[in-house]
């Protein structure tokens, strides 16, 4: 109901929240999925609305790549789309790896590699679900994550990732994702796919 019959009002509310942040000249982290950032910054430039924000906003995007209606966005047009909405420098704009049932989020740096926080431990499964060992690992992701509290600690994600151990040229170090697909047999999801289930 809140996202899809209420998602005009949000939008609204949203936006004039954000004015009110840019009249104020108050830094501003705005979050969201790809497909729901596309559409509020096509509403933003509708609108005509001038919503370049503070120096030291910045945008984080997460989550299915595929809008409503099913087709993928690429990233340069969003990250092009959300630079020019909020005046931001494309590096202030960032991709982070998550999913509702974890607390945190896994940046990835500029040379696309997904950085694992300190507060998870991540554990990389065979098909039989044993943990692999080593520095450069490929199976289905684990993660323990210390502030669940309404469900178990551990979940074992649907997702295929290859995890490495080394310093990244970004100058951080510690565990890092490289690649991300859906594991085999498992349905594939996304916010997109399913927001466009429920406006079907």
């Amino acid at each position: 109901k809140a996202t899809v019959f209420n998602k005009e009002a949000n939008y609204d509310r949203m936006i004039g929240a954000l004015q009110e942040s840019v009249r104020r000249r108050r830094k501003v982290l705005v979050f969201g999925t790809p497909y729901l950032l596309l559409e509020i910054c096509q509403k933003i430039k509708a609108r005509q609305i001038s919503l370049k924000v503070r120096k030291g906003s910045g945008v984080i995007f997460g989550g299915g790549w595929k809008s409503f209606d099913g087709r993928r966005i690429p990233e340069e047009e969003l990250v092009r789309l959300l630079s020019e909405t909020f005046g931001l420098e494309p590096r202030h704009i960032a991709e982070g790896y998550s999913m509702t049932e974890i607390h945190g989020l896994m940046l990835r740096c500029s040379h696309k590699r997904y950085h694992v926080p300190p507060h998870f431990e991540t554990v990389i499964l065979d098909e039989s679900l044993k943990p692999l060992a080593g520095d450069d690992v490929t199976g289905a992701l684990g993660i323990i994550d210390p502030f669940a509290e309404s469900y178990p600690g551990f979940l074992v994600t649907g997702d295929t990732v290859r995890r490495i151990n080394a310093p990244c040229p970004c100058g951080r170090s510690g565990p890092m994702i490289l690649s991300i697909e859906r594991s085999a047999g498992r349905e594939v999801k996304g916010c997109g796919g399913i927001m466009a289930k429920i406006n079907a």
